[in-house]
């Protein structure tokens, strides 16, 4: 989930993640306008969620060997 903040005439966009240790960060960016803080929140948390899904995909992928 994102956080916004105005800073002076500009809009901060911080979100939380969590890498594959476990550790959680923030990462942030500052725009002109809230809406494009908001655009660029919902992108960054989208591909992260996609990306965390393939690789649980991935670990969850098994090869069925059929004997004979």
């Amino acid at each position: 989930m994102a956080s916004f903040e105005k800073r002076g005439k500009k809009w901060r966009a911080v979100i939380s993640i969590t890498d594959n240790r476990g550790i959680r960060k923030k990462l942030s960016k500052t725009f002109d306008t809230k809406r494009e803080a908001t655009t660029w929140s919902t992108e960054q948390e989208t591909s992260l969620t996609m990306a965390t899904m393939f690789l649980v995909v991935k670990f969850y992928t098994v090869t069925i060997i059929k004997n004979g």
